[in-house]
């Protein structure tokens, strides 16, 4: 293998490490008109960005845990900024009316 070679391969081996660090955490949750359910996620963050306050209300229990609580149904978005204002997790959540099922 050539040196070319090897630095080429050196680079694709270092840019696909740092790639899933970079990117935030996405996920959906599904949730019934006046549940609850708790987060946690791998790091730390500082702010929450609500994307409907009138469908999910947000309790902070730490710095990597949270409660939501299904207010009405529809859908909305949390948003999980750490302290160098990097959104490090984008949550959907959907909530369901409980007399839906």
């Amino acid at each position: 293998m050539g040196p070319i070679t090897r630095t080429c391969c050196l680079g694709l081996v270092l840019l696909f490490q740092s790639v899933p660090t970079s990117l935030a955490q996405d996920r959906t949750i599904y949730l019934m008109s006046g549940s609850t359910s708790s987060i946690e996620l791998d790091r730390s963050f500082e702010n929450i960005l609500v994307g409907n306050a009138d469908l999910i209300d947000v309790h902070r229990l730490g710095d990597r845990l949270v409660v939501v609580e299904a207010l009405a149904a529809g859908s909305s978005n949390l948003i999980f900024v750490d302290r160098r204002s990097i959104a490090i997790a984008n949550i959907r959540i959907i909530v369901s009316n409980s007399n839906a099922m």
